[in-house]
C-alpha cells in the first residue's frame, strides 16, 4: 500500500521536506505528531475543510482517532474478520500536537491517541495547531 502525505500548511520548504522524509522512515521526530489515516475522499474533504470530524461511536468511545507512529503496522492495515483496522486508508494526515489539545493516549488499539472534541470537529489551522 501507498502512503499519501497530504501537507497542510504547517509543512512548507525545507523543513516541509524533512518532515515528510522521517514520516517516510516510520519516523515521529519528538512525538510532536500524531496520523490520522484516511481514504482518497476523505483526505480532499479534510483538506477542503480544514477539520477532522470525530466519529460518535469509537472502539475507545467518540473523538478523532490517530495513530502516534506515521506508519501503520500490518496489522492495522489487514482488517481482521472481527472488522476493526485501517483498511483501504491510503491518505496520512500529520497533526501537530500542542498541550491545549484534549488529546488521550490509550494502550489499546496500540499507539493510538484519540482527540476527545466532543460532538466539535478538528479544527487544523496553520502550523498545525488546534484552535
Amino acid at each position: 500500500m501507498v502512503i499519501i502525505t497530504i501537507v497542510l500548511v504547517f509543512c512548507v520548504g525545507q523543513h516541509g521536506c524533512n518532515l515528510i522524509k522521517q514520516f517516510r522512515q516510520g519516523v515521529n521526530p519528538g512525538d510532536e505528531f500524531a496520523f490520522h489515516f484516511t481514504s482518497l475522499e476523505g483526505g480532499k474533504g479534510i483538506t477542503s475543510s480544514g477539520a477532522l470530524n470525530p466519529t460518535k461511536y469509537g472502539l475507545r468511545g467518540p473523538g478523532v482517532y490517530s495513530g502516534t507512529t506515521p506508519t501503520p503496522s500490518w496489522a492495522l492495515k489487514h482488517v481482521p474478520y472481527s472488522g476493526w483496522g485501517l483498511g483501504n486508508a491510503p491518505v496520512r494526515i500529520p497533526i501537530k500536537i500542542n498541550p491545549n489539545m484534549p488529546v488521550e493516549y490509550v494502550n489499546w488499539p496500540f499507539k493510538t491517541a484519540i482527540f476527545r472534541t466532543g460532538s466539535e470537529p478538528l479544527k487544523l489551522y496553520s502550523l498545525g495547531l488546534y484552535r
